[in-house]
């Protein structure tokens, strides 16, 4: 079993503490009145290696149109995770091919992160939603939003990749890259900005 280093450790649970911190603060800034009420899964999502978790904030004076854009909002940062972590496992992997300088590649590898940062994921499963009156009479909604891992990857990201794959070198099949995916995914798993979206 690899040891982390103690560095890395402090380092990730400092950057959590100071993202809740930062979460309740942006809170207030934003006109919170109750920011004590704002809910746990919300500054702390859950975790698992089995699903991704997308939160979103969204305020407004319509509560019907806030839920919906709230939901939206988290689908998107469902598709942030995604790409970001492919953006991380093609950037490591085209380096250790030696791919990083081809630029058909380069391009390609660019578009497939865009693409994935485009998915709309309508298929997240809506968990949780905690609508909360401002004292201006204005509606804050939060919205927690649980996807399958396993979809994500053997579908949505899998059709991305599998786009243009004859004309790749075998070292980017799509079955290598999904496997590099997965890996990366599980040594770092995606994570929710914590109501910074």
């Amino acid at each position: 079993m690899k040891r982390i280093p103690a560095g890395l450790m402090f380092s990730a649970l400092f950057l959590g503490v100071l993202s809740c911190v930062n979460t309740v603060q942006a809170a207030e800034e934003n006109g919170h009145s109750r920011a004590s009420e704002i809910p746990d899964w919300y500054v702390n999502p859950p975790a698992s290696g089995s699903r991704l978790y997308g939160v979103a904030e969204v305020r407004s004076e319509d509560l019907g149109r806030t839920k919906a854009a709230a939901v939206s909002k988290a689908r998107e940062d469902l598709s942030r995770q995604l790409s970001l972590s492919l953006e991380s496992m093609l950037g490591s992997y085209l380096r250790e091919t030696g791919l990083r300088g081809n630029r058909v590649i380069a391009d390609w590898a660019a578009e497939a992160v865009r693409e994935t940062s485009l998915l709309e994921l309508r298929d997240a499963q809506h968990r949780k939603t905690y609508p909360l009156q401002e004292k201006n009479g204005d509606f804050t909604v939060f919205v927690l939003l649980e996807y399958e891992r396993s979809r994500a990857l053997n579908e949505d990201i899998a059709g991305i990749l599998r786009r243009d794959e004859e004309n790749r070198p075998e070292s980017l099949s799509t079955e290598i890259l999904l496997e590099r995916l997965k890996m990366e995914m599980e040594k770092n798993p995606p994570r929710t900005r914590n109501g910074e979206n």
